[in-house]
């Protein structure tokens, strides 16, 4: 008898305290809420960007004034692709979807070469009567840009492995520091009036898709590709035009 009420402690004991669900009920489970996260609800990091276009599309203009008569030649040239870079940061609403904010910095700019003939040619010789003049400008600015997305995952936030996600929003963008400097013989040799923005804010839309991958320590990278249409240039003068679509590919890495 004493035997028999020691094994019946011994299996009673370990679950006392327990709940026993009654026959028929379905075992209880973990609320949705307490699973552990494969990716955390925020995260924040940073990231770089790389146009596929340069800030400016360049060209020639021609003007043509009666007073003189005076002809005016431009040719605009951009600075180039410049690398972006700034801080993301992003924070999930449900399972599949998470707002996005960057704040990316880059350098704008242009070179503007305009020379100037003023007087009548005689076509009926071959020198050029007319007095011609050169200047060559070379203008700097910087720009902020703040895309605000919403993205969707193929997958939710819970779940292991890879994913990929579209995203969709509003950027604007915030030009300044702008600094013209005049070159001759390819040297700068001074400092002149600021050329003028056409427009200092500049409102977009942006669509893109991207993925995402997270390592052991939870570090995520985040490869994706952008396309924001501007709805106005910052630079508006021919032949120095802003670009009115940028493409880009940006590369984040976030904690």
């Amino acid at each position: 008898m004493k035997r028999t009420m020691m094994m019946a402690m011994a299996v009673v004991l370990p679950v006392w305290g327990q709940t026993v669900p009654a026959a028929g009920e379905p075992a209880p489970h973990t609320p949705a809420g307490q699973r552990t996260a494969y990716v955390r609800r925020f995260s924040m990091g940073g990231k770089l960007s790389f146009p596929a276009l340069g800030g400016l599309g360049g060209g020639d203009h021609e003007r043509n004034l009666t007073a003189g008569p005076t002809l005016i030649q431009s040719t605009a040239e951009g600075r180039g692709v410049l690398v972006g870079g700034g801080l993301t940061m992003q924070i999930a609403v449900g399972d599949r979807y998470a707002l996005t904010v960057d704040a990316l910095r880059r350098k704008v700019g242009y070179y503007l070469t305009t020379t100037t003939y003023v007087g009548t040619d005689n076509t009926s010789t071959a020198a050029d009567e007319r007095t011609a003049t050169g200047l060559k400008e070379n203008t700097r600015a910087s720009s902020w840009e703040m895309p605000m997305l919403l993205r969707r995952y193929n997958i939710g936030r819970f779940e292991e492995g890879p994913r990929w996600f579209w995203e969709a929003g509003v950027s604007i963008r915030r030009t300044g520091g702008v600094k013209t400097f005049i070159e001759e013989d390819n040297e700068e040799c001074c400092l002149q009036t600021p050329a003028a923005l056409a427009h200092r804010y500049t409102p977009g839309l942006t669509v893109g898709a991207g993925g995402q991958w997270v390592d052991d320590y939870g570090v995520k990278i985040l490869p994706e590709f952008r396309y924001t249409y501007w709805t106005n240039r910052p630079f508006a003068a021919e032949p120095a035009r802003s670009r009115g679509h940028q493409i880009e590919i940006l590369i984040g890495v976030t904690f």
